[in-house]
């Protein structure tokens, strides 16, 4: 019995709300990149700053914004019903306050932006919903979720957060992009399902696709050269077999295992039964992927994966063990339904099994992580439809949902992120026909958002990794300096710590960026010492004050916190002098006085020849480290090889410092496994999955182990 258009109207309103939540959750998932994008390309501090705090508060009140904006949009959709006419001070008040801020203004834009380019289709709509509610008169205002409502939802929703409008403008930006733009698809599918109900089905209305801005023109691998997937060690590979040749190879290994195993159970060549028209063969395995059945009886044992935005799940061995199961469990049941495979043609029999083979690949591929392989195992039944009819998917290289799912791969190991997720969503609400293009995109862009943070992060890791060596280097220099120039000299305690500390930081300041105690500045501030000390030496007060004068220019042109400082010690000069608090001649320690020497880093013992090899690794090699071998294997990256220190610095995908390890241990990690190379074929994931598919088919072949 078709539905009354009530009913359509009912169901297209809660699924919409879900939709346009859906945009919503994505927008927070991308803004914080997009933030820190912007924050990177900032010149000024403050407008950086600003950047930082809306990415801080929106990662900190991202839920309740959501949650803000699913309850106004209910809210608003629930008042529609009751007929209220505003009052003539209300209505000024509403417009004095849209013009009193500019978030509305920027959002009674974007809405009327919506309303203009789907102009037809809210015209045709207005018209449906006359016919349904008996010649009533609707304007835009008056349809259900209509732009300005969904406007005023997101405006409710940020009204309380204390943004700053630059940052405002990339929320609102961010709003059209994600949102408004659900609401294109949503305004196009109620007017289809009207005229399918019968509400005015001549009434003219234009079918939208999602649209995206065009994603920036960028090469094959926006990675960057340091991605994972380029083995610069490698040579290049020979021409592999082309997708088709792959698929065909291993169709004729499935069929002759099929055939060897019902050789094996029977003891006899198996009978021959008619052939099943492929048109029956294609309805029946449809019908079996359609059965409620599979999802009562073999549920996703992580479906939790789908619905939380943060990283939250715990994946471990047990659960990835239940999920392959699950699988299994579903092709199983999916066998059962059709009849078993007497009822349909050896293509679906292969794909099945293809697919089936294609997931338990990406459950034992090691260099994908627990997180990846769970989310992407909801696209098991999916992907099995799309294999079924359409015999491209496995054939063609470049089917898009299969160039979409090796880019998830690809991006997956680098990146398990929220728009994975997103996108699993999209595929599993298409019934089968997903948007390829605009989710191709929002990977490719997201893609190229993580590529810049990570730059950005990894500006940062190595400079304050230089910074902090060249200091350690510049202050090491000072201080030996320092214990040079007091050697043997009788001066004032207060002399001495002035040296000790003051004149140390400066030196190590001057040191930082040049380690030459023959620099003009630092010979200037060794003069100026000298005279100091002779001066004390000789109980010349004048000679001793211009001398500490002169230090004090010098010191605080760079260090100006110490001009109180210096100020009072050349002040107290006088006294220091005549009190002659005299202190034993300067023992030759090692460490500075009043601090215990630094302990050098235990490093295990390595040969020479070992810790050169470490030394001609190529920076941006990428590694699994995995200390435990109870962990999880973690990606690293090498960012920093330092011969002078004799350490290396790794960080992760994110570009954040994950190990600073001398070149002693990075050998022992070398050769013990604990550090080991990761290195992909660049040929891509799907292809890899394919090609070791084959591998264990000959093997199985080989070896006679059908199961």
């Amino acid at each position: 019995m078709n539905p009354t258009p009530q009913t359509t109207l009912d169901t297209w309103r809660n699924q919409t709300i879900q939709r346009l939540c859906d945009g919503l959750n994505l927008l927070l998932d991308n803004v914080g990149e997009t933030l820190v994008d912007f924050a990177a390309k900032s010149e000024s501090v403050d407008l950086q700053t600003s950047f930082f705090d809306a990415q801080h508060l929106l990662a900190m009140r991202g839920d309740t914004l959501l949650a803000s904006f699913r309850d106004e949009l209910i809210r608003q959709e629930e008042d529609s019903n009751i007929q209220h006419k505003p009052t003539l001070g209300e209505e000024t008040l509403s417009l004095l306050e849209r013009e009193a801020y500019e978030r509305s203004v920027a959002l009674e834009t974007i809405a009327n932006n919506c309303a203009l380019r789907n102009q037809q289709n809210f015209h045709a709509f207005k018209q449906r919903m006359s016919a349904i509610h008996g010649g009533r008169k609707f304007t835009l205002d008056d349809l259900p979720l209509n732009p300005k409502r969904v406007a005023n939802a997101y405006e409710h929703a940020i009204e309380a957060l204390d943004i700053p409008s630059r940052a405002l403008l990339v929320l609102f930006t961010l709003f059209d992009r994600y949102v408004m733009a659900e609401l294109d698809v949503a305004v196009s599918e109620i007017n289809q399902r009207l005229a399918d109900a019968g509400v005015l089905p001549t009434v003219k209305y234009t079918i939208v696709q999602q649209k995206r801005d065009p994603v920036q023109q960028h090469d094959d691998n926006p990675e960057g050269a340091d991605s994972v997937f380029n083995d610069p060690a490698s040579e290049p590979p020979p021409p592999a077999p082309t997708a088709e040749q792959t698929m065909t190879e291993i169709s004729r290994l499935l069929s002759a295992q099929r055939r060897r195993r019902a050789y094996k159970e029977l003891s006899e060549p198996p009978a021959n039964y008619p052939p099943v028209p492929p048109q029956e063969s294609r309805q029946r395995v449809n019908e079996a992927l359609d059965s409620p059945q599979l999802a009562q009886q073999a549920p996703n044992p992580a479906s939790q994966l789908l619905v939380t935005r943060d990283d939250k799940v715990v994946i471990d061995k047990e659960l990835l063990l239940k999920v392959r199961q699950t699988l299994k469990k579903q092709r199983a049941l999916i066998h059962a339904l059709m009849g078993g495979s007497r009822k349909v043609v050896e293509r679906e029999q292969n794909a099945i099994d293809i697919v089936g083979m294609l997931f338990e690949a990406i459950l034992d591929d090691d260099k994908l992580s627990p997180q990846l392989k769970t989310l992407l195992s909801h696209l098991h039944t999916p992907y099995l439809k799309i294999a079924v009819n359409d015999p491209g998917f496995l054939q063609d290289a470049q089917h898009p949902a299969r160039l979409l799912l090796d880019r998830m791969l690809q991006l997956g190991i680098r990146w398990v992120d929220p728009t994975l997720q997103y996108c699993v969503r999209k595929i599993l609400d298409s019934n089968g026909k997903p948007d390829y293009a605009h989710l191709n995109q929002e990977l490719d862009r997201k893609a190229i958002q993580l590529e810049q943070s990570k730059k950005v992060a990894e500006k940062r890791t190595l400079d304050a990794e230089k910074g902090q060596t060249m200091l350690t280097r510049a202050r090491q220099t000072a201080e030996s300096a320092t214990q040079t120039l007091l050697r043997e000299h009788r001066l004032p305690t207060a002399v001495r710590i002035f040296f000790h500390t003051i004149f140390t930081d400066y030196l190590s300041l001057l040191l930082r960026n040049n380690l030459d105690v023959e620099h003009p500045d630092c010979r200037d501030a060794l003069d100026a010492a000298i005279q100091l000390i002779d001066s004390m030496g000789t109980s010349d007060l004048e000679g001793a004050r211009a001398a500490g004068e002169r230090l004090q220019g010098q010191i605080i042109r760079l260090l100006p916190h110490y001009q109180d400082k210096i100020g009072l010690f050349v002040r107290n000069l006088d006294s220091t002098i005549a009190e002659s608090a005299i202190s034993e001649p300067e023992p030759p320690p090692i460490a500075m006085e009043g601090e215990a020497p630094v302990e050098a880093e235990p490093s295990p013992p390595a040969d020479e020849e070992a810790i050169a090899r470490v030394l001609q690794i190529p920076v941006g090699s990428w590694f699994f480290l995995q200390k435990n071998p109870a962990d999880q294997p973690l990606m690293v990256k090498l960012l920093w090889s330092n011969p002078h220190t004799r350490h290396v610095l790794f960080v992760d995908q994110h570009g954040l410092k994950r190990a600073r390890m001398t070149l002693e241990q990075a050998a022992a990690d070398l050769e013990s496994g604990a550090l080991r190379p990761a290195r992909v074929k660049t040929e891509g994931i799907f292809s890899q999955l394919l090609a070791s598919i084959k591998q264990k088919l000959e093997a199985s072949i080989a070896t006679g182990n059908h199961s």
